[in-house]
């Protein structure tokens, strides 16, 4: 059996099983055209170990930045977005955004990638053990990799390792958190009302504590360097909840804010709007009444906007600021439901 083993290795070229010395049947995974070469688990306790030879690129070029960058021990996150995903280095204390991937690449790639859970991989000369951590935004699945050097038997440094980077991903990028092309509106935004205003937004967000520490310091230096207003520069290095982040502004502006996601919403409006006018509009009818037409908006204040709403529903709209990709995500899931049934 190890002769065979052999074989198929050599023919194949791309993967290797840490024990050559296992008698049992050999399986071969393929995902992405990768062919990976492991033992069934025969204590449910203890998962197969697994070494590939060399990662796929673009991975191995990633992975391989990462730990020349950051050292031992590192950890990168992929993010799906619109069109997009955002390919970020991160540790306890910051986050880096380093380069992107377009979403058909993506889609071919995710897969492999969640292959290399629990692989021991060779970047340069130095075998790594990397741990993913899977979780969801609206728009895909967000894997986290990390990278932990292996030096001896470090089974309990890669725990302590990972459960240090779950905290500092929860905390530096959570699901809820902006999309970059949502930073890009939110600028064009306040740009746009900015003079409504009695204070900048910079000082408002210092205020409930949204700009801290280094971030506040990137932002200044930003500033300073691009002559861009410091508005800007928040919105572009921080990191938040987009939900509070919206309200904030709402209540910087002088405008109603609407968390959309916490009303119900009446399908029968969304049927007669259409799936390409709430689009197209980014604003999302969710209740009619007294003559009224009530809407979450990603520009509320829009005339233009209002005019076409009122238009529609031959009656009065009020507009509602609500966060921009809880309006979409969930707009889309309604539709969903509504081509369902």
């Amino acid at each position: 059996m190890n002769v065979i083993f052999k074989k198929l290795k050599d023919l194949f070229g791309l993967g290797k099983q840490k024990s050559d010395e296992y008698d049992g049947p050999v399986v071969l995974v393929e995902s992405n055209s990768e062919v990976i070469f492991h033992k069934p688990e025969i204590e449910e306790e203890k998962p197969p170990e697994i070494t590939i030879q060399s990662l796929r690129e673009p991975f191995l070029q990633i992975f391989g930045q990462c730990v020349d960058e950051y050292g031992t021990s590192r950890a990168i996150l992929f993010d799906p977005e619109e069109e997009e995903c955002f390919i970020y280095f991160y540790d306890e204390s910051d986050m880096k955004s380093h380069t992107t991937l377009s979403r058909d690449t993506w889609s071919t790639l995710i897969e492999y990638l969640k292959s290399l859970n629990g692989a021991q991989a060779e970047i340069g000369d130095v075998m790594y053990h990397i741990v993913l951590i899977i979780s969801f935004s609206n728009f895909g699945e967000r894997v986290s990799a990390i990278v932990h050097r292996l030096d001896g038997d470090c089974r309990d440094s890669v725990k302590e390792e990972t459960k240090k980077y779950i905290r500092a991903l929860n905390r530096l990028k959570p699901p809820t958190s902006l999309t970059n092309l949502n930073r890009k509106h939110l600028i064009d935004f306040i740009r746009k009302y900015k003079e409504r205003a009695e204070s900048g937004l910079f000082a408002t967000l210092i205020k409930n504590g949204m700009v801290e520490g280094s971030v506040k310091e990137r932002c200044m230096a930003g500033s300073r360097e691009t002559q861009l207003p410091l508005d800007e520069m928040a919105l572009t290095f921080g990191v938040f909840p987009r939900k509070k982040l919206t309200e904030i502004i709402s209540q910087w502006i002088g405008m109603p804010y609407i968390d959309i996601e916490e009303e119900s919403v009446d399908t029968e409006l969304l049927k007669l709007a259409g799936r390409e006018f709430c689009a197209s509009l980014r604003v999302l009818p969710y209740r009619a009444a007294d003559g009224e037409i009530f809407c979450a908006a990603a520009d509320p204040m829009d005339r233009a906007i209002i005019a076409e709403v009122e238009k529609k529903f031959d009656c009065r709209a009020k507009l509602y600021l609500s966060a921009e990709e809880d309006i979409r995500a969930l707009t889309e899931d309604l539709f969903k439901h509504i081509d369902r049934g």
